[in-house]
């Protein structure tokens, strides 16, 4: 891990020279308790740089290079994302590994804790991808092929996703299938604000035809404390609830206390007590 470290690092000093970049990254460390068994976790930490170079005439250019480091697997790290492109008259085009449009317009609507959280059953991050992006007025279109699987010589999957942003509140709807195996998805997104209350929704439908429904909400409480509250059902599955309480430090910074059940058979409730700094 400490080449990779180094890599990474000569990388940015490199970029440095010809373009705007940006480290970033999020370390978490947490204590969670289920059936009363404690453990220290951190399922979230990662570090990148991310560089940006002035075309001129409103065109720019971009790269992202970024790992996962593992904390219960000794140093593993991983890649996470990496990816280059170019944005110019509203469109932006990229290439290479990054999320997949399902979790970046789908999945992160209700994606919204720190500890346990929701996602959408496909969202993930693709490799081989390539994804156009762009916008007219309130409209959002995006679409993406994927080619990720070893061996194949041909788009292995394709996605697109479509919305419309009105003031705070948003609605996307995506579609998705995969070349291989023929399996579809589809999706619907919605989320918008009033005040301090944020309210973000999903509803998903697999091949198989199971549906799944998610809905998060979250409050300010006395300015620097969040409360979010989540509860997703699958269809003839299982029920699961998520409540959280979040002390935010700063912009960056905040310590919570994550509690998530379901009605599976045999399961047990877990409490997470963490802290989370991001930069």
């Amino acid at each position: 891990m400490k080449k990779t470290i180094l890599a990474t690092a000569v990388l940015a000093a490199a970029m440095t020279a010809h373009a705007d970049v940006t480290l970033f990254g999020n370390v978490e460390q947490r204590l969670e308790s289920t059936n009363s068994a404690w453990n220290v976790n951190g399922d979230d930490n990662y570090f990148g740089v991310k560089a940006v170079e002035d075309l001129g005439n409103g065109a720019s250019a971009f790269a992202v290079l970024s790992m996962d480091l593992g904390t219960e697997t000794g140093s593993t790290a991983t890649a996470r994302d990496q990816y280059v492109g170019l944005s110019m008259s509203g469109v932006t085009v990229q290439a290479g590994r990054f999320k997949n449009l399902e979790k970046s317009q789908v999945s992160d609507t209700v994606d919204a804790f720190h500890g346990t959280s929701f996602t959408s059953d496909n969202a993930d991050r693709v490799d081989s991808a390539v994804a156009v992006m762009g916008e007219v007025g309130v409209v959002r279109v995006a679409g993406a092929v994927i080619a990720d699987n070893a061996g194949e010589d041909k788009m292995d999957a394709y996605e697109v996703a479509g919305g419309i942003d009105v003031g705070p509140a948003a609605v996307t709807a995506y579609y998705s299938k995969n070349k291989t195996t023929d399996a579809v998805t589809k999706a619907i997104a919605a989320s918008g604000s009033v005040g301090e209350f944020n309210l973000g929704a999903t509803a998903e439908r697999s091949d198989a035809g199971v549906d799944t429904y998610t809905v998060v909400g979250s409050t300010s409480i006395g300015g620097n404390n969040t409360l979010t509250g989540g509860y997703e059902t699958i269809e003839n599955g299982v029920d699961t609830y998520v409540v959280e309480v979040a002390h935010n430090f700063s912009k960056n910074v905040a310590a919570y206390v994550n509690y998530s059940d379901n009605d599976a058979d045999g399961a047990d409730s877990t409490t997470m007590v963490g802290l989370n700094m991001a930069f």
